[in-house]
C-alpha cells in the first residue's frame, strides 16, 4: 500500500509526529512517501495521485491559524487545481496554552470536507512535542487507521 505525508512543520514537531507515522508504516510493509511543505512544492499533484492513502499533518500557528503554506496547498489543490485526493488522515501538533488548540486540524477537515473528499474522522492531535510521552498516541493512531483502512480492503 503506497502512503504519502504531506505535512507543514516549523519547529520540528510536526515533522517528528511524521516521522513516527512514517517509520511505524514503513515498519508495517507500506511504501511511504513524506514531505514538508515548507521545503517542497513541486510534483505534489503526482505524489497525491499516485497514493492509496493520504496524511496531511500541520501546526497551528497564531491564534488558532493555518500555516500560511498548507492554506495555499490546499487553496491550489481543492479550489484551483480539484485534484483527486485518496482517503485522508489528518493530524496535527499544537499547545493547549493557547484557546485554540490544534485548529489547524479541524480546519484542514472542514476545507477538506466542504471540497467532498474522502476525509475520516479518525485524526490525532499532539501537545507540542510527540517525544513528551505521547509516542504511544502515535502508534494507537496508527492502529486505528489500519483499521479503517482494512474496513475499505486497500491494503
Amino acid at each position: 500500500m503506497k502512503v504519502a505525508i504531506l505535512y507543514a512543520s516549523m519547529s520540528g514537531n510536526t515533522k517528528l509526529v511524521s516521522d513516527i507515522i512514517e517509520k511505524e508504516l514503513i515498519r508495517r510493509g507500506c511504501i511511504v512517501s513524506s514531505v514538508n511543505l515548507h521545503s517542497q512544492e513541486s510534483n505534489l499533484e503526482e505524489l497525491v495521485a499516485d497514493t492509496d492513502i493520504l496524511l496531511i499533518g500541520s501546526y497551528t500557528w497564531g491564534n488558532g491559524k493555518l500555516p500560511a503554506r498548507m492554506r495555499k496547498f490546499l487553496s491550489y489543490h481543492l479550489k484551483d487545481n480539484k485534484t483527486h485526493f485518496p482517503m485522508t488522515f489528518v493530524f496535527g501538533t499544537g499547545e493547549t496554552q493557547w484557546m485554540h488548540y490544534c485548529r489547524a486540524v479541524d480546519e484542514i477537515k472542514y476545507h477538506l470536507k466542504r471540497h467532498s473528499i474522502n476525509v475520516q474522522e479518525l485524526s490525532l492531535k499532539i501537545e507540542q512535542s510527540p517525544l513528551n510521552g505521547q509516542e504511544n498516541k502515535v502508534l494507537y493512531y496508527i492502529d486505528e487507521i489500519m483499521k479503517e483502512i482494512d474496513k475499505f480492503e486497500l491494503k
